[in-house]
């Protein structure tokens, strides 16, 4: 099945368990290898939550997104915090807890 972007970051994100989690605001790719790196998923364009999905942790892509039920919220970080930790992820940096720490 192909799907484009537009039409993926429609369909809702939800658990194994049912839990609704949003949907896809952003993607992140791996440019060595042009593969996906994380889905960045909100509850809603307004809230400051975010969760952070890896590709391993997708299950199904059908009507919706099936994710494992052992996601973690990432806990309302700021915009800037959520940059910083993509960018800092990506390059091996601080962990999402210790952003949350600070």
């Amino acid at each position: 099945m192909i799907i484009d972007l537009q039409q993926l970051k429609k369909l809702p994100v939800v658990t194994k368990s049912g839990i609704k989690l949003g949907k896809i605001s952003e993607i992140n790719f791996l440019v060595e290898t042009q593969t996906i790196f994380q889905y960045i998923v909100r509850p809603s364009f307004l809230s400051g939550r975010i969760f952070l999905i890896k590709t391993n942790q997708v299950l199904e892509i059908s009507d919706k997104i099936l994710v494992d039920d052992a996601v973690v919220e990432e806990k309302k970080l700021t915009k800037d915090k959520s940059s910083e930790f993509v960018e800092n992820k990506l390059l091996g940096g601080m962990s999402a807890r210790e952003i949350n720490r600070e």
